[in-house]
């Protein structure tokens, strides 16, 4: 089978996980080839790009995939560095193809064939990918869905995007950007330039690709294909399918590594956001917490309602004749008899209304006699009280006056004063409503005075 055939190469790190797929497109023929080894070096993952004719450009790419793999594993057996390894082994495979290409062979006269590899090893600073290439074949590191090409064309518009006659931007469209300027089988001594080793990290993306993709699909693009794929064979498909409506008519191949287990891409959109409860913080406890504010919320209320507005303790003794003035001011509630009134009269009812009176014009009011002051009969009295009126709704005991104590000479501190009561009428007052003031007044032991 041939190497450019291989469809899904088997993986050979636990936790490196791949997708690779070669497609000819539109053209008769794919001459593309791609190949994934493990080596004394490291993981190596390449990808070749022939060209020379319709035989030519198959054979000098299927050379590279299977040559370049023989001389990287016999150099292995010398003390030398990757980067020595890596260009002795495509110069080896160069030359193999230079001398085929002129052995005469009109088939394959001048073919040749670019090369992108990429070895995945662990290096001191933990895993790290050397990348090397010739001619226009690409790699490129994904990392936090941001695209970062990681080697440089060796081609005509590339050298004069260096020189700063071109931008990148244009480079694409002009008529050199396919003439190469470095490639294997071309001439003897060449091989390919190697780039500094970049650090691998947990969910990095690693992609190589020929320029069927490459030299038709932007770079945003292909950021949005490889974030669509929620794995990695997933992504070479989005890819391929991305060259091939992008207008690409040459072979496309793409390899794909992902690194690690954190999800990148479509699958790192699954991860939820951060909000109160995605960072940790049990749902219980925020319940817990918003109960507890809602009580202390409650309990301050109920406090400023009784400090404030709630009705104090019914007093007794002293205290109600202390506090019958503000008993007046509230109005009738049960804390002492209402303050006199010069109009209408508003008896309350059982419910805690009350309704006014009109006065009876039919019943004349009675001629009161003069009202007398009669200073208290004991020497601890109080004198000077001010008159009171019984209560309008029967006088009960917890809002009238306190019963009148008998007179005795032996002063005694439990004893309280004698208190005379002058019942006050108001000449509108209907006589029946006297009348029961007047008993009321009688019954309770207090002297009254009409």
């Amino acid at each position: 089978m041939r190497v450019d055939e291989m469809k899904q190469p088997a993986p050979l790190i636990p936790d490196i996980r791949a997708g690779a797929h070669s497609a000819k497109g539109l053209r008769e023929e794919n001459q593309d080839a791609m190949t994934r080894f493990q080596s004394r070096f490291g993981e190596v993952v390449l990808v070749a790009d022939g060209m020379g004719g319709h035989q030519g450009g198959a054979t000098a790419s299927d050379m590279v995939a299977k040559r370049f793999a023989f001389h990287l594993q016999a150099l292995a057996e010398f003390t030398m560095s990757i980067t020595d390894a890596l260009q002795q082994a495509a110069a080896r495979v160069n030359d193999e193809i230079y001398e085929r290409g002129h052995s005469g062979d009109a088939a394959v006269a001048g073919m040749g064939s670019t090369l992108v590899v990429a070895v995945v090893r662990t290096g001191a600073t933990g895993r790290e990918a050397i990348v090397a290439n010739a001619g226009d074949s690409r790699c490129y590191l994904i990392r936090d869905g941001v695209l970062r090409q990681l080697t440089r064309d060796h081609t005509a518009a590339q050298r004069m995007v260096d020189a700063g006659i071109l931008t990148p931007e244009g480079a694409r469209s002009h008529p050199n950007a396919s003439v190469l300027t470095r490639a294997l089988g071309q001439q003897l001594g060449t091989t390919v330039e190697v780039y500094p080793p970049v650090t691998l990290q947990p969910g990095d993306g690693l992609m190589l690709c020929s320029d069927g993709l490459s030299g038709y699909a932007t770079d945003d693009v292909i950021t949005r294909a490889i974030d669509g794929g929620a794995d990695p064979s997933t992504v070479v498909r989005n890819l391929i399918e991305l060259a091939l409506s992008s207008g690409s008519d040459d072979n496309i191949t793409v390899q794909y590594l992902r690194f690690g287990d954190r999800p990148i891409g479509a699958e790192a959109a699954q991860v939820p956001s951060a909000s109160p409860t995605s960072t940790g913080t049990p749902r219980w406890l925020l319940a817990l917490a918003i109960l507890v504010a809602m009580l202390a919320v409650a309990g301050a209320g109920l406090y400023a309602y009784r400090k404030f507005w709630a009705k104090p303790a019914a007093a007794t003794g002293h205290e109600k004749r202390d506090t019958s003035k503000k008993g007046r001011d509230r109005g009738n509630h049960g804390e002492g008899p209402p303050a006199p009134h010069t109009g209408d009269l508003h008896p309350a009812t059982p419910g805690g209304d009350t309704h006014p009176v009109n006065p009876t014009p039919e019943m004349p009011a009675p001629e009161l006699p003069p009202q007398t002051a009669q200073p208290p009969s004991e020497p601890g009295g109080q004198p000077g009280v001010q008159p009171r009126s019984p209560a309008s709704s029967g006088g009960g005991e917890s809002s009238g006056p306190p019963p009148a104590q008998p007179h005795n000479d032996k002063p005694h501190h439990n004893k309280k004063p004698t208190v005379e009561i002058r019942i006050l009428f108001h000449p509108n007052v209907p006589a029946w409503l006297q009348k029961i003031a007047y008993q009321s007044g009688a019954h309770s032991g207090a002297r009254s005075t009409c």
